[in-house]
C-alpha cells in the first residue's frame, strides 16, 4: 500500500494500461474527513469499501453490485455540490 500526505486541491494519478488516468483529488479537509474526488473512465467501477464488505455477505448473484457508489461528476472548475448533497 502506498501511503501519501495531500493537501487541499494536490491529486493522485493512477494510470492503468488502456484507460485514461484515475485521478483523486483532495477536495476539502474539515473535522476530521476529507472528501475526495474520482475521476476515470466510466469502465472503471468505483465503490466504497464499507459497503462492499457488506455486501459480500449477502444471498444472490448481484450482492457485489449493489455496493456501487453514487458518484456525481464534476468538470474541472465546476463547484462541488453542497455538503447535503454527497451523492451517497
Amino acid at each position: 500500500m502506498l501511503a501519501v500526505t495531500r493537501k487541499k486541491n494536490e491529486t493522485i494519478e493512477i494510470y492503468v494500461p488502456g484507460f485514461d488516468p484515475i485521478v483523486i483529488k483532495t477536495l476539502e479537509t474539515k473535522a476530521g474527513r476529507v472528501c475526495l474526488g474520482i475521476q476515470s473512465s466510466k469502465e472503471i467501477q468505483i465503490k466504497r469499501g464499507e459497503i462492499v464488505e457488506r455486501t459480500q455477505g449477502s444471498c444472490g448473484s448481484n450482492a457485489a453490485h449493489t455496493g456501487v457508489a453514487r458518484i456525481k461528476t464534476f468538470r474541472p472548475g465546476q463547484e462541488r455540490a453542497s455538503s447535503g448533497d454527497r451523492g451517497e
